[in-house]
C-alpha cells in the first residue's frame, strides 16, 4: 500500500535527489525551471540507449512520497515511474523481455516505435502523415528463420496535483529536503485505464493474427494498481507463454536501479479488466449519490444547473 504523503521528486536528470548535496540539488534546480519552461535541456539521459538530451520537462524520472513528523521530514516508498526512459538502463530489462519471449538476448535488436497502423482519412497525405500508431519496441531475433519477434510497451505513470515547478523553484533556495506542500499523487487511472487499455485493445488482437506476442514493461506500483488478474497457469514458462495473449513485466526499484520483480502471464480480456481496475456502484447507491449532488447548496449554479 502507497505511503500517504504529497509526492517530490525521488531521482532528479538520473540521481537520487535524497543523496545530492544542497549545492548540487540547487544547480540542478536552476536548470529544471529553465528546462520546464521548455528550454532545450542541457543534461544527457543516463537511461537511453544511446546519447540523448533529457527529454522529460524538468527532468524528474520518479516520484515518491514524503512525509513530515514534529518537523523531520522523510522520503518514503514507493518510487513511481514517470518518464518511460527509465525502464532503458543499461537496457537490462529489455535483455530481460527478451529472453523470456524470445528464449535469447543474443543476436536481438531492439527497433523504436514502429509503426503499424495508417490513417485512411481523405485528408491523408505523404507516408509520414498517414502513421496513426506506433509499437513502443519490437524485439527482433536476426538470426532467426523464419523471423521471431516480440512486442513491448513500456508505461509510466503521470501525476495529479500540484505542478512540479513549484518543488523547482523551492529548490533553487531550500537547504533541506521538504514535503512538497501541495497535494500530488500518481495518476493511475490516466496512464492505466485512459491510455494503456485502449492500445492493448488495438495492438494486440493485430500482432495476434501476425504471430507477434506482446509483452508490457510497468513498475510494481503501476501492477498493484490493477485489480487482481487471472495469470494462466501451466507446467513451465514456454507453456505460459504459448497461451498468453500479454506477458507482464513487473520491475521494481532496488537502490539506484530497477530491477526485475516478476512475469505475469494472462490473456487481454484480463488484463483489461485488471487495468479498470473499478466495479460498478450499485443503483441504490447512484441514486444516494446524484440526491446528494442535485441538493446541495454548493452546487448550485456550479454543478447542477436548473433549465427551466
Amino acid at each position: 500500500m502507497a505511503t500517504r504523503g504529497s509526492y517530490g521528486i525521488a531521482e532528479w536528470y538520473g540521481r537520487d535527489i535524497t543523496l545530492m548535496s544542497v549545492e548540487e540539488r540547487k544547480a540542478v534546480a536552476i536548470e529544471a525551471v529553465s528546462h520546464h519552461s521548455r528550454e532545450k535541456s542541457k543534461r544527457i539521459c543516463p537511461f537511453a540507449l544511446k546519447e540523448t538530451l533529457c527529454s522529460k520537462k524538468g527532468g524528474v524520472c520518479s516520484i515518491r512520497p514524503y512525509t513530515a513528523e514534529k518537523g523531520e521530514v522523510e522520503a518514503q516508498l514507493p518510487i513511481v515511474t514517470v518518464c518511460p526512459m527509465r525502464f532503458l538502463e543499461n537496457a537490462d530489462l529489455l535483455r530481460w523481455v527478451a529472453k523470456t519471449m524470445l528464449g535469447t538476448s543474443d543476436d536481438v535488436v531492439a527497433v523504436k516505435e514502429t509503426p503499424f497502423l495508417k490513417r485512411a482519412g481523405a485528408s491523408v497525405g505523404d507516408e509520414e502523415s498517414a502513421k496513426a500508431g506506433r509499437i513502443d519496441w519490437l524485439l527482433v531475433d536476426t538470426a532467426s528463420t523464419p523471423r521471431r519477434m516480440a512486442a513491448l510497451e513500456t508505461q509510466s505513470l503521470y501525476f495529479s496535483g500540484g505542478n512540479m515547478r513549484h518543488d523547482f523553484d523551492m529548490y533553487l533556495t531550500s537547504d533541506v529536503l521538504f514535503k512538497p506542500p501541495k497535494a500530488r499523487r500518481p495518476d493511475y487511472r490516466s496512464g492505466g485505464p485512459k491510455r494503456l487499455s485502449p492500445q492493448l485493445a488495438v495492438k494486440v488482437p493485430l500482432l495476434r493474427a501476425w504471430g507477434i506476442k506482446m509483452a508490457v514493461m510497468v513498475d510494481d506500483f503501476f501492477f498493484n494498481e490493477m485489480a487482481t488478474m487471472p495469470e494462466i497457469t501451466g507446467t513451465n514458462d514456454a507453456d505460459k507463454l504459448l497461451t498468453a495473449e500479454i506477458v507482464w513485466f513487473v520491475a521494481k526499484y532496488e537502490g539506484a536501479h530497477l530491477v526485475p520483480s516478476r512475469v505475469a502471464y494472462s490473456r487481454l480480456d484480463d488484463s483489461v479488466i485488471a487495468l479498470n481496475a473499478a466495479v460498478p456502484m450499485s443503483a441504490t447507491d447512484f441514486a444516494a449519490k446524484l440526491d446528494m449532488d442535485i441538493a446541495a447548496p454548493g452546487n448550485q449554479g456550479k454543478k447542477v444547473f436548473n433549465l427551466s
